[in-house]
């Protein structure tokens, strides 16, 4: 009966386990100019509306940045080079278990002459 015991713990532990990494939601996407070249060495925040708590990841060689485990919730994702015009999504939803996909296209900003 002790064994059966044990074993039924240890399975309701793993349960449990499985269960809590379910919560998260994760993100990624590309990074690009409007010709559709990658850009690499990107900032991209991820803030949770609700939290305030703020994620970052940079793009690499690729254009391709990702967040592997965020909370779900609302989001607002920004994209920031330099030489470019930062672009934002508001109100990105995350749900729990979601592996969702967000492009990102930046215009270059406008030259400035003296």
């Amino acid at each position: 009966m002790r064994k059966v015991m044990i074993v039924a713990a240890v399975l309701l532990g793993l349960f449990l386990t499985v269960n809590a990494f379910g919560q998260d939601a994760s993100l990624s996407g590309t990074v690009a100019d409007i010709s559709g070249g990658v850009i690499s060495n990107t900032t991209v925040t991820a803030t949770n509306d609700n939290t305030g708590v703020v994620s970052a990841a940079v793009t690499n060689t690729a254009g391709v940045y990702s967040f592997p485990r965020l909370m779900f919730g609302v989001y607002t994702v920004k994209a920031e080079q330099t030489g470019f015009q930062p672009k934002t999504f508001t109100k990105v939803t995350l749900l729990a278990g979601q592996q969702a996909r967000l492009n990102f296209q930046l215009e270059v900003t406008g030259v400035v002459t003296n």
